[in-house]
C-alpha cells in the first residue's frame, strides 16, 4: 500500500523543494502501465526524463481536509524494456502557501505495471523512494518559483514515511 512520503529533513523552517526518485526494472511483455500521483503540495512528474505531467499546478487546489485529488496517467510509452527511473518534484502549492494546510510537502503515488503473460506488479511511494533537493530552490503561488539551473540533484537519502 501506498505511503505518503517526504524528505527527511523538510519542516516548518526548512521550506525544502524536495525531489523523489525511485529506479526500477520493467521486464519484457508490458501490455499497461498507469501512474497514479498526488501531492501535500504541487508536483511535476518525470519518467525517464520525460514529462508526465503537463500542468504546472497538479493536483491543483483542494480542501485538504475534506478530500485530496489524485490524478492517473498512462505512462507505458514512456516505459522501456529494463531500468526506468521516476522522478517526482513537490513545490509549495496551496499546501504550504500561508501555511494554510501544513508545512511539510509529501507525494503519495503508485505506479501499476500488467504485462502481456498476466502478471503484474504496483511500485508504490515508500521509504524505498530516495529523496533529495534539486534546482528548484523555492516555490510559492504569487512570486513563482527559484530556479537555479546550476544544481542537480544531490546527497540522495531514503524518502521518510510522514504522518
Amino acid at each position: 500500500m501506498a505511503q505518503w512520503i517526504c524528505h527527511p529533513d523538510d519542516d516548518r523552517e526548512t521550506r525544502l523543494v524536495p525531489v523523489f526518485r525511485k529506479r526500477f526494472q520493467v521486464r519484457r511483455g508490458l501490455k499497461t502501465a498507469v501512474l497514479r500521483l498526488t501531492a501535500h503540495g504541487i508536483y511535476e512528474a518525470e519518467l525517464n526524463g520525460q514529462p508526465v505531467t503537463e500542468n504546472k499546478f497538479t493536483p491543483g487546489f483542494t480542501s485538504y481536509y475534506h478530500r485530496i485529488q489524485v490524478q492517473g496517467y498512462d505512462v507505458a510509452a514512456i516505459l522501456r524494456e529494463g531500468e526506468n527511473e521516476l522522478r517526482v518534484t513537490v513545490g509549495d502549492g496551496w499546501w504550504r502557501w500561508n501555511n494554510n494546510f501544513g508545512f511539510t510537502l509529501a507525494l503519495w503515488g503508485e505506479l501499476t505495471l500488467a504485462y502481456a503473460d498476466g502478471g503484474s506488479e504496483v511500485i508504490v511511494t515508500d521509504e524505498t523512494f530516495d529523496a533529495a533537493t534539486g534546482p528548484v530552490v523555492r516555490t510559492d503561488l504569487q512570486a513563482g518559483e527559484l530556479y537555479d539551473a546550476r544544481r542537480e540533484p544531490e546527497g540522495w537519502r531514503p524518502a521518510a514515511v510522514c504522518a
